[in-house]
């Protein structure tokens, strides 16, 4: 039973990976982490005699009744919150108390205790083990009240709760079961927690009204009459013994006589507990899996488009450069007349190619591809801020009505803020960087392959243009008489040759720069989405994410087969 909730535990505090309960930042998940690690360690506890715990709210009389059943005044009873740490009495030929403080343990004598005890000296010990002479033969675990005003105390109380074999649930008449003592009591109840009801304090009420008591009890919770005790134990003495302590006092060692098989009641109710805990956070887990995959798509989703919305406008604004610088460049080389021989021409034009054109243009266009980035992504967030900024004020002109839409907005105004830093922050990061595919380094090599390669393969394209353009050239004089006319055509062919060839070498060039710039802006892209996730589930990745569904779904299904061991048994 318990390995699914070592499985659990283990995705919970990121044995695997990000803790998920750093991940979720979830007060109910931790809470419910803690509660399943104290469930799987008290039934680590093993104690060779019955352990009975006493349990209910403070000043229900739980102490005064722990003195009865061990005939001797030894635990502190007081009108106010007397029990402040655990109180575990266990028979002994030998009297002492071992006092527990955050670890350091201190061995005392039971009359030191008792005198620690009346004088509040003991609120810094978590457990205190008191061993003492007693006629029973199990342990009594002495608790704080549940509904504490100290936290630290009911947390107690409730660890105590835990390594029960048996409970004593003490009900105080004056406060009859308060909404947390009615709904845990359904649940021992549901569960198999082996349990007696104490009603406390039956001297000061009347005989019909503890009937009506006990009546109210089994209306409410379903427990039995025989579950149910009225006991006085602060009248009880040895010459005037309560009957309800009394009664109380054959049933403990009736039931000590069937330990073994009340403790396995006891363990295999824990084991329920377990994995009625171990579901509940399987399906919690869950459902935030599914909002943690669904938010980090619509992430992935919102920085991919403006990702491919950067890279778009950056190679446009390449495409513009290169053409502008071409075409002013082949003005000067091409003749604006037919030329005598065009390989000549081409010739010129390959030469001066790469050297005075090419490698200036993609070098400069590549160091300023962070500014550029960062401008364009800019624009892209003010745009969307605009946006959410009018809808905000269209929505407000119209009242307190879209009160909810208007709050929805506005988290969508702070995202967006939070993306933009991070953009904002990943490309200075890269700017002051000396690695990446942006390196110095990396876009002379870059550039000079680019180049190269172009320069290569423009020498056809240069020389095949240039003799189209000296034939139909020829053509045109050949076909014209007049001269003017003729030259009109020869130039109109000399524009368009410069062009074809200008949007040929920019689309090459793009061709070439674009795996440098995807390389760049996916880089961006993954860092940007890094520090998002970071701030919102501890940094995971798509890859965490689904293998935590993975693994929850495996435990789902272990944790179904023991359901149905439990039911077929």
């Amino acid at each position: 039973m318990s390995d699914p909730a070592v499985q659990l535990l283990a995705l919970l505090n990121g044995n695997d990976g990000v803790p998920l309960t750093n991940a979720y930042a979830d007060e109910h998940l931790s809470y419910a982490a803690r509660m399943l690690e104290e469930w799987r360690q008290q039934i680590e506890v093993v104690s060779p005699r019955l352990r009975i715990v006493l349990v209910g709210q403070f000043n229900a009389g739980k102490s005064t009744i722990v003195n009865a059943l061990l005939g001797r005044s030894i635990a502190f009873t007081d009108p106010f919150e007397a029990t402040m740490g655990i109180g575990i009495y266990v028979p002994d030929v030998m009297e002492f108390a071992d006092l527990n403080r955050r670890g350091r343990v201190e061995r005392i004598s039971v009359t030191k205790y008792s005198e620690l005890c009346s004088q509040r000296a003991v609120k810094d010990v978590d457990v205190a083990e008191i061993h003492v002479l007693t006629p029973v033969s199990y342990e009594l675990v002495d608790t704080p009240g549940m509904s504490s005003l100290n936290e630290e105390h009911e947390a107690r109380a409730e660890m105590a709760l835990k390594s029960a074999d048996l409970l004593l649930w003490v009900i105080d008449p004056v406060d009859l079961l308060a909404a947390q003592e009615g709904a845990f009591l359904k649940r021992a109840k549901e569960i198999g927690i082996p349990i007696r009801l104490l009603l406390s304090k039956a001297d000061s009420v009347e005989v019909d009204e503890i009937r009506l008591m006990k009546d109210f009890i089994q209306s409410r919770l379903g427990y039995e009459p025989d579950d149910i005790l009225a006991v006085s134990a602060e009248s009880h003495t040895g010459a005037a013994p309560d009957p309800g302590i009394s009664a109380l006092a054959v049933e403990l060692e009736r039931l000590t006589l069937q330990s073994e098989s009340i403790k396995g009641q006891a363990l295999a109710a824990k084991q329920r507990e377990i994995s009625d805990e171990c579901e509940r956070i399987v399906r919690f887990l869950l459902q935030r899996n599914d909002e943690e995959t669904t938010w980090l798509g619509a992430e992935l989703e919102f920085i991919g488009q403006q990702r491919a919305t950067v890279e778009r406008q950056l190679l446009g604004d390449l495409d513009v450069g290169v053409r502008h610088a071409f075409q002013q460049h082949l003005h000067e080389l091409l003749p604006s007349h037919i030329p005598t021989d065009p390989q000549v021409v081409a010739d010129r034009c390959v030469n001066s190619f790469a050297d005075r054109k090419l490698t200036p243009v993609l070098s400069k266009f590549l160091v300023t591809v962070r500014t550029l980035a960062q401008e364009v992504w800019s624009q892209q967030f003010a745009v969307r801020e605009d946006d959410l900024q009018d809808q905000i004020r269209d929505l407000m002109k119209e009242g307190i009505r879209h009160e909810t839409t208007i709050e929805f907005l506005n988290d969508q105004l702070t995202h967006l803020a939070k993306r933009r830093d991070a953009v904002h922050d990943t490309l200075a990061a890269q700017s002051e960087s000396s690695e990446g595919p942006l390196s110095p380094e990396v876009v002379a090599v870059a550039v000079g392959a680019a180049a190269a390669l172009l320069a290569g393969a423009v020498f056809p394209l240069v020389g095949g243009v240039i003799a189209a353009w000296y034939l139909n050239s020829k053509r045109v004089r050949r076909e014209d008489r007049h001269v003017p006319s003729a030259s009109f055509e020869v130039q109109a062919l000399r524009e368009e040759l410069i062009r074809e060839f200008s949007n040929e070498i920019a689309s090459a060039a793009a061709a070439k720069v674009q795996p440098i710039l995807s390389e760049f802006l996916g880089r961006t892209e993954k860092e940007v989405l890094e520090i998002i996730c970071s701030e919102r589930y501890a940094g995971r990745s798509r890859a965490e994410i689904d293998r935590t569904r993975t693994a929850l779904r495996d435990l789902q299904v272990e944790l179904s087969k023991l359901e149905s061991h439990r039911v077929k048994v």
